[in-house]
């Protein structure tokens, strides 16, 4: 019940109240990622486009990587990705290392991933993602 702000979603105690009991993650997860995976199908059935970015941060703990051709990994050091979350949700460090002790590591990701994307630099990022761009758009091409 008090999850809820005049029918408004309060994210903050949600991710409090899963982040810190595994059973509850898990059967928040139960619900929403079916809903979602179901969504995501009905909008690429309306997609005419070389290729569609799905973006998650859980992909392989969710199953979603089983879904998709190809697996673009964007990194970053933990420090970093920290602060962006903080900076991005006003949250402390805590409620972020919370969220990410429920995630695979990078290291742990990177042999499954076909292009790997360190977002540090932004111009390096964007240099990389017009190369992962171009990849894709010849690999639609042959197919």
């Amino acid at each position: 019940d008090n999850i809820y702000d005049a029918h408004r979603l309060n994210r903050k105690r949600l991710a409090k109240l899963v982040f810190d009991d595994k059973n509850k993650l898990k059967k928040l997860n139960a619900i929403v990622h079916p809903a979602v995976q179901k969504d995501f199908q009905l909008f690429l059935s309306k997609q005419n486009a070389p290729y569609v970015i799905k973006e998650a941060a859980i992909l392989f703990e969710s199953g979603g990587a089983d879904q998709c051709d190809t697996i673009i990994l964007v990194t970053a050091p933990e420090e970093i990705r920290i602060n962006r979350v903080m900076k991005r949700e006003n949250t402390d460090a805590d409620a972020v290392k919370s969220r990410m002790k429920h995630q695979w590591s990078d290291e742990k990701k990177i042999p499954f991933a076909d292009f790997v994307i360190d977002n540090i630099d932004w111009d390096q990022t964007l240099k990389k993602i017009e190369e992962v761009h171009k990849s894709l758009l010849r690999s639609e091409s042959t197919t």
